[in-house]
C-alpha cells in the first residue's frame, strides 16, 4: 500500500510558511508543520484549515538552528508519516543580531537538508525547496546579515542539487 506523500515546512505556523503548507495540503500532501515554539501556533487555525483538506497534519516544535533538535524532529516526522517527500526550508528572521540571523536562516537549511536529505536518499526520491531572496543576489541596505544568509542559501541550494540530484 502506498503511503501518501508528506511535506515538511519549516517556519510554518503562520505567514508564508503556513500559506505553503496549506497549498501543499490542497495538492494532497500530508503536512508536518514546524515552528520554534507552541506559542507560534496560538490563536491560529492553520492545522484546522489543513485537516479540512482531507490530509493528515501534525505540528513539530523545533528550533531549526539546532542540529540536535533537527535530527530528533526529522526522525519523529519520518516515524509519524513513514516518508518525507518534500522539504520546504522557509524559516527565516530579520534581526540586528548577526549570529541569530545566521543560525535561523542559514544553519536551518544545512541541518534540515542533511537529515531530510538522508531520508530522501534512502527513498531514492524527494524535493527540497529553499526560500532565498533578491536581497541575497543584490543586497539590501540595513540588512547585511539577512542578505548574507540568503546569498548563502543560493550557494547551498546549488551544492545540494549537485550532491543529491543524481540520486533522485
Amino acid at each position: 500500500e502506498d503511503k501518501m506523500a508528506t511535506a515538511l515546512i519549516t517556519g510554518s505556523a503562520r505567514g508564508i510558511g503556513a500559506a505553503i503548507a496549506l497549498r501543499l495540503a490542497k495538492d494532497g500532501y500530508n503536512i508536518a508543520l514546524n515552528d520554534i515554539s507552541e506559542a507560534m501556533f496560538e490563536d491560529n487555525d492553520i492545522m484546522d484549515k489543513i485537516k479540512a483538506e482531507g490530509v493528515e497534519c501534525e505540528k513539530f516544535i523545533c528550533d531549526v538552528s539546532s542540529y540536535a533538535q533537527v535530527e530528533k524532529t526529522v526522525k519523529a516526522v519520518k516515524a509519524r508519516f513513514g516518508t518525507i517527500d518534500v522539504l520546504v526550508n522557509n524559516a527565516g528572521i530579520t534581526r540586528e543580531q548577526y549570529d541569530m540571523v545566521v543560525a535561523v536562516n542559514q544553519k536551518s537549511v544545512f541541518n534540515m537538508s542533511k537529515f531530510v536529505g538522508s531520508v530522501m536518499m534512502r527513498q531514492k526520491s524527494g524535493k527540497i525547496i529553499n526560500l532565498a531572496s533578491v536581497a541575497g543576489l543584490y543586497g539590501n541596505p540595513g540588512q547585511i546579515n539577512y542578505s548574507a544568509t540568503k546569498a548563502a542559501i543560493v550557494g547551498m541550494t546549488k551544492t545540494v542539487a549537485k550532491e543529491l540530484g543524481s540520486r533522485g
